[in-house]
């Protein structure tokens, strides 16, 4: 979700670099937060994910049997 948020973010920093070249340089400031704001989300959803993986790594148990069987052998 926050990853959503940062390409929305992205996509008014685009839109607001356009309407500040038509409008006379007013949007500075929100174009930097937007900006930054965007970072923030990113960085902070690429945490979540690693977090998240981490745990469900954590809770995924293999038995030994499975990671050691060896195929059956045909009979000929």
């Amino acid at each position: 979700m926050l990853s959503v948020l940062s390409a929305c973010m992205i996509c008014l920093v685009v839109i607001l670099l356009f309407a500040n070249q038509l409008f006379g340089n007013r949007f500075d400031t929100v174009i930097a937060l937007l900006f930054i704001g965007s970072m923030l989300c990113m960085g902070t959803g690429f945490a979540l994910f690693i977090v998240e993986t981490r745990i469900g790594s954590a809770v995924i148990r293999v038995r030994n049997e499975i990671l050691h069987h060896k195929a059956e052998e045909e009979e000929g």
